[in-house]
């Protein structure tokens, strides 16, 4: 490792490329610390000899650098990256995580920043940013944002956040037709929102899988799925009342025994009285209990028949009933949904693992994309990571912490210039040590065009970050 950067260090200095002093600034910081037995971050240490990278798999432990071949299709991967990490950090009310998409060619940086602007393609009051002043996901980070300047300081002023907190209450009461006291209830109910919607695609997910396993597809083609589950609810209605009606009628026959009059018990043998007991006998027997219970039998007797009735009936119809259950399940979620404003039921063309899947990942993902967005919109206006106006310029390790991850709640993806990547994430300290590199600071490190630039200028970067992605 030590040789490695002690190369790397080297090439720099021969070589010309822009900010190289930065570079050689954090490559002497790295070094000096391995001769003191300060380890690196785990990113660093794990990769520095890598020279292949293993391949993305939907998953990405801290100190894991991966690599996706993105082809055609890079945008889609940058999203679901970014979205999918910003998503789960909104359900468990976690901070927003910093994630940084570098690359040396200007273009490259350019078409996701376009990528993240948000274009409003229909009239939902949901996807829409709700603060005013902010149009794309994405921010360009410089000099002028690291000190706090620029986009963030017009942003977040005092008259454009209580402009902003009217907005939300505002486009919360539209979305939920209720009316919230402040922005804090507002962040609550998008946060219930959120966590509700998720529950029901993991609900959805299990749901299908059981269907799948057990034979069943349904056809949205061939039925109608209202009359389906009315069918559905009829038949397991139909099975549940009976199981009822039999432990419906062990309890009458108990009751029956237990408000038995005392004549009858001691003074059957009275003509009269044996008529009575008769006639109440036979005021409680069905027609179809007629062929098998009689008036000779005792409370045991029958309780024993409806027993073994009860528990037939109930092994009879135990997997047809779970099945039925199942079936009911899958509708029932369905409504649900539509509850939270999702009718996914016009858009699926059955009920089959992929098609559900396909559907959840894009339109019911992208539903929780913009409650995750406006849950950090309310978190923002609430002050999460916000900073005295006095601290507007510092760039200590403390207010940088802060300031990006401001930031990042508002604009989820930061867009770096890869010679900018050292300079950007340098904090001060002191007088004597002005600058020191924020390590493990990135939670998501996106490196982009890796043949376009120098090993040794890329490499250095994963010591600012918990993990890396390679796009070849």
């Amino acid at each position: 490792m030590l040789t490695n950067s002690v190369e790397y260090r080297n090439d720099i200095e021969k070589s010309e490329i822009d900010n190289k002093e930065d570079f050689l600034f954090l490559y002497d910081h790295i070094i000096s610390g391995i001769n003191n037995n300060n380890k690196p971050n785990k990113l660093y240490m794990n990769n520095i000899l890598s020279q292949n990278y293993s391949v993305y798999n939907d998953s990405i432990k801290n100190g894991d650098a991966v690599s996706i071949n993105v082809k055609n299709d890079k945008q889609e991967w940058i999203n679901k990256i970014i979205y999918n990490t910003y998503v789960t950090q909104a359900m468990y009310d976690g901070p927003c995580p910093v994630i940084v998409y570098t690359s040396a060619n200007k273009d490259f940086i350019k078409n996701v920043m376009d990528n993240f602007s948000i274009t409003i393609k229909d009239d939902s009051i949901l996807h829409r940013h709700w603060l005013i002043g902010v149009n794309s996901t994405a921010a360009y980070i410089d000099s002028e944002i690291k000190k706090g300047t620029g986009f963030t300081e017009s942003i977040d002023t005092y008259a454009r956040t209580e402009e902003n907190k009217k907005h939300m209450i505002y486009n919360c009461y539209l979305l939920f037709n209720v009316t919230y006291p402040d922005i804090t209830s507002c962040k609550e109910a998008i946060s219930t929102r959120l966590t509700l919607i998720e529950d029901c695609k993991q609900r959805l997910l299990k749901t299908t899988a059981d269907l799948s396993d057990n034979g069943i597809l349904f056809n949205f083609k061939n039925i109608s799925p209202i009359e389906t589950k009315k069918s559905i609810e009829e038949d397991i209605n139909k099975i549940e009342s009976f199981i009822k009606n039999l432990k419906d009628r062990l309890t009458i026959w108990e009751e029956y025994f237990l408000n038995k009059p005392s004549v009858e018990r001691n003074l059957k043998f009275i003509p009269s009285v044996r008529k009575k007991a008769e006639e109440r006998f036979h005021s409680v027997l069905t027609a179809e209990e007629k062929s098998f219970i009689d008036i000779t039998m005792s409370f045991e007797d029958i309780k024993t028949i409806y027993d073994d009735k009860i528990t037939e009936a109930e092994e009879k119809y135990k997997y047809e009933l779970e099945i039925l259950k199942l079936k009911l399940s899958f509708f029932l979620l369905l409504d649900d949904f539509k509850k939270y404003g999702l009718d996914i039921q016009k858009e699926l063309h059955d009920s089959g693992t992929e098609s559900i899947k396909r559907l959840l990942d894009t339109k019911v993902f992208n539903e929780e994309i913009w409650y995750a967005v406006h849950y950090y919109e309310c978190r923002w206006l609430i002050g999460d990571f916000s900073l005295k106006d006095s601290l507007k310029g510092t760039v200590t390790k403390e207010v940088l912490d802060k300031r990006y991850h401001r930031l990042s709640m508002i604009a989820p993806l930061f867009a770096v210039n890869i010679y900018d990547m050292p300079k950007l994430f340098y904090a001060y300290v002191s007088e004597d040590k002005p600058y020191f590199p924020m390590s493990d600071f990135i939670d998501i490190l996106i490196i982009d065009n890796t043949d376009s630039v120098p090993e040794e200028v890329y490499k250095c970067t994963f010591y600012l970050a918990k993990k890396a992605i390679i796009l070849d």
